[in-house]
C-alpha cells in the first residue's frame, strides 16, 4: 500500500512538471503574457486533483492546450483563435 501511494505520488509529480514545461513553452512560443501560465497551470492542476477523467485516452499536450485555449477565452482581452 505504502509502495503503492508512493508511486501515484511519482506519478502525479512528473506530470505535473511536464505540464509546468509545456505550458511555459507554449505561451512563450504564441507571445503571450508570462501570467498565463499561472493561470494554465491552476487550471491543469485543478483537473489533475478534481476531473481526473478527462485525462483518460488522452495525451498530457492536449490537456495543456486545451486549458490554455480556456484561459484564453475566459480573459477576454487576449485573443487566440485554432485554424
Amino acid at each position: 500500500s505504502s509502495l503503492f501511494l508512493q508511486q501515484i505520488l511519482c506519478l502525479y509529480v512528473q506530470v505535473l512538471k511536464l505540464s509546468a514545461i509545456r505550458t511555459k513553452l507554449l505561451v512563450e512560443a504564441l507571445k503571450h503574457p508570462a501570467h498565463l501560465m499561472e493561470d494554465v497551470f491552476k487550471l491543469f492542476n485543478h483537473l489533475l486533483h478534481q476531473e481526473t477523467h478527462i485525462f483518460f485516452n488522452r495525451h498530457i499536450d492536449q490537456i495543456v492546450l486545451c486549458s490554455l485555449y480556456g484561459v484564453c477565452k475566459v480573459c477576454t482581452f487576449i485573443s487566440i483563435s485554432i485554424h
